[in-house]
């Protein structure tokens, strides 16, 4: 609950990974209460997919930034000449 809570403050990048590790820290609980291997297997599989795709749009994003602030980069040295 505290990854959750302390991810209210966060942005961007920051709060993602707070969020992960929540779900992390609820996964092992979870795992640690119950005595069903299946409810296991599939909220794991879960957040692994949940992860994945997080990560997948962090560096999908990042590269999108990165691609405008060369093209700003490019705009200013073309008005500079």
């Amino acid at each position: 609950m505290t990854c959750f809570r302390q991810a209210r403050s966060y942005k961007g990048e920051k709060k993602i990974d707070k969020m992960l590790d929540g779900l992390n820290y609820l996964s092992n609980s979870v795992l640690e209460v119950s005595d069903s291997i299946t409810p296991i297997s599939t909220m794991n599989a879960t957040s692994a997919l949940l992860a994945d795709n997080i990560q997948k749009m962090i560096n999908q994003s990042q590269l999108s930034i990165i691609n405008t602030l060369r093209n700003k980069k490019k705009l200013l040295k073309i008005k500079k000449k």
